[in-house]
C-alpha cells in the first residue's frame, strides 16, 4: 500500500511539473520578446482604432530640464477629447499650467490661460496629419498622440524599434503587460492589462533628442471608447481680452514652456514614436 502511495505522489509531482511547464510560455529571447510586445501592441492597436470617439482622463508627471542639468518633476491633470477623423480637445492643469487647446479639421488653436495668450495655426485635414504638423513643423511634443492616430500601432512601432516584452506587473491591482521598446527618438514603455479590454494603464516616454533627455509619465485614469460628445466640445472660442501670439515653426512655443525654457526649444522630430 505504501508504494502504491509513493507511485500515485510521483505521478502528481510529475503532472505537476509537467502543468507548470506548459505554463511557462514568457519569451526569453530578444526576438521573441520583440514578437510578443508587437502583438501586445496590436491588440491594443485595434481597439483604439475601432473607436470613432473617445475620451481619456490622466495624470501626467513631466520633467523640465534647467539649465543646470538639474531635473524638475512637473504634475498635471489631463482631459482629452477626440472624434474621428478631425476632431481634437484637450485641457491641462496643475503644477503652473492651465492651458487648452483644440483641432477643428483646418486649425490648431492653443490656449494659455494663465497667462490669457494664444496661438493658432492652419492644419491639414485628419487628425493624423495634423498630430505630424504640430510635432514636425513647430516641435510641439504631445505624448499621447500616437494612442489617437487611425493606426496607433504604425505610429509606435517602425523597423527601427528594438526592445519588447519585459514582464508582469500589477497596476492599480490589474496584472499588466509590461512593454519597454527604444526607438531612434525616444525610449518608451506601456503597461496593457493582460487580459480583459487592452487599454493601457501607463505610459512612459524618455526623449532622447532632447537636452536632458525629459521623461513624460502618464497614469491613465478613465478611457471611454464610446462617448456622447455633444458638437459644441469642439466648437471653443478664444476668451474675449486674450493676446494672440505667433507659433513659431520649428519652436517648442507655450505648450513647452513649462517644460523647458523658450530659448532652448526642442529640435523638430525629437518626439518620434510618441506624438501626441
Amino acid at each position: 500500500m505504501a508504494r502504491v502511495r509513493f507511485r500515485v505522489a510521483v505521478w502528481l509531482m510529475a503532472a505537476g511539473s509537467l502543468v507548470m511547464g506548459g505554463c511557462s510560455s514568457d519569451p526569453t529571447t530578444p526576438e521573441a520578446k520583440l514578437a510578443r510586445g508587437k502583438e501586445i501592441i496590436r491588440k491594443m492597436s485595434a481597439r483604439l482604432a475601432g473607436a470613432n470617439a473617445m475620451s481619456v482622463t490622466s495624470e501626467q508627471v513631466r520633467e523640465r530640464v534647467r539649465r543646470n542639468g538639474e531635473k524638475e518633476a512637473k504634475t498635471v491633470s489631463h482631459e482629452l477629447l477626440m472624434r474621428r477623423p478631425d476632431r481634437v480637445w484637450f485641457k491641462a492643469t496643475g503644477d503652473e499650467q492651465d492651458r487648452e487647446g483644440w483641432y477643428n479639421g483646418k486649425e490648431f488653436t492653443l490656449v494659455g490661460h494663465r497667462d490669457k495668450v494664444f496661438a493658432r495655426a492652419p492644419m491639414p485635414e485628419t487628425i493624423d496629419r495634423a498630430i505630424d504638423v504640430v510635432s514636425e513643423r513647430y516641435g510641439i511634443i504631445v505624448p499621447m498622440g500616437d494612442l489617437i492616430y487611425s493606426s496607433p500601432e504604425k505610429a509606435l512601432i517602425g523597423p527601427k524599434t528594438t526592445g519588447g516584452w519585459a514582464g508582469r506587473e500589477d497596476v492599480d491591482g490589474v496584472s499588466c503587460d509590461h512593454l519597454a521598446f527604444q526607438d531612434v527618438g525616444a525610449d518608451w514603455q506601456i503597461w496593457i492589462p493582460a487580459s480583459g479590454d487592452p487599454l493601457p494603464k501607463r505610459l512612459q516616454m524618455t526623449f532622447k533628442k532632447l537636452r536632458g533627455e525629459p521623461t513624460t509619465r502618464i497614469a491613465f485614469k478613465e478611457w471611454n471608447l464610446a462617448p456622447q460628445i455633444a458638437d459644441a466640445a469642439f466648437a471653443k472660442e478664444v476668451p474675449a481680452g486674450y493676446e494672440g501670439i505667433a507659433m513659431i515653426q520649428r519652436a517648442s512655443i507655450l505648450v513647452n514652456m513649462p517644460e523647458s525654457p523658450p530659448e532652448e526649444a526642442a529640435p523638430p522630430g525629437a518626439a518620434q514614436g510618441t506624438k501626441q
